[in-house]
């Protein structure tokens, strides 16, 4: 990764040529009290002025942490980003009662109607209001997660592995309580349980940022082969996720 302060100035400037090339009059992001779409709103705010700025807080009772909220809104106050908070559980209770084998259970299912339910609201505040839909996923969510945001208008962070952004939070003095957070993975479903997210960013070094094979990358991580072999496959099948997508050239 280049240094997170051209890092910072680059994607700022990407940001600023983006809402200009689109027509765009400011930019909405979608935030949700990680360091990815806190990296996303200050580099928004830093491109376009943080008027210009729209937070879109969407929780749902009973499944989002009451922490994230809290730490969405303290990210919005610190730089004085205008932010709206749209409680989603009555679109997910409509959804239940409209499809008839709705099942509770279905969690990676349940996770795409969250996802889009959420985009759909970023996308109705960027028309209302003519902004930038602002994308916060950053390279391990797009090739890796079961369900990603492929709709928004530029990707900042598509580029980016986790502890990438994280260097790119610190610079820009993001919330502690954010920075504390662990990195999550987003492969549950893998071999052994899932990875955890320090042993995903490890192989996403090594398999994709430095291109190693299946062996150099177990003998770089020392994670058994069989799990990177699994990974490899997972990464192929998502790499379309990337293509297309509006990023910043650092």
């Amino acid at each position: 990764m280049v240094p997170v302060e051209r890092a910072a100035e680059g994607i700022s400037k990407f940001i600023r040529e983006q809402a200009e090339a689109l027509g765009r009059r400011g930019a909405v992001v979608a935030l949700r009290g990680d360091a990815a779409s806190s990296v996303c709103v200050h580099l928004a705010a830093r491109a376009l002025g943080a008027p210009l700025v729209l937070a879109l807080l969407m929780p749902e009772v009973r499944v989002t942490d009451p922490n994230e909220l809290n730490d969405s809104m303290e990210v919005a106050d610190r730089l004085r980003v205008e932010y709206r908070v749209v409680e989603i559980s009555s679109v997910m209770g409509a959804y239940s009662l409209a499809i008839s084998d709705f099942d509770p259970q279905a969690a990676g299912p349940n996770e795409g109607l969250r996802l889009r339910t959420r985009m759909s609201v970023a996308h109705y505040y960027g028309g209302r209001l003519g902004r930038l839909v602002v994308g916060v996923e950053d390279r391990t969510r797009l090739l890796l997660a079961p369900d990603v945001d492929l709709e928004s208008d530029v990707y900042p962070l598509a580029h980016m592995l986790p502890g990438d952004v994280v260097a790119l939070a610190r610079l820009l003095k993001v919330p502690e309580p954010i920075l504390g957070k662990p990195l999550v993975s987003p492969v549950a479903d893998g071999p052994g349980g899932g990875f955890k997210g320090d042993e995903v960013e490890r192989l996403l070094q090594a398999l994709v940022v430095e291109g190693l094979d299946a062996e150099g990358a177990e003998r770089r991580t020392s994670v058994p082969l069989e799990r990177i072999r699994w990974l490899q496959r997972r990464i192929q099948s998502n790499r379309h996720r990337c293509e297309g997508l509006r990023v910043p050239s650092l």
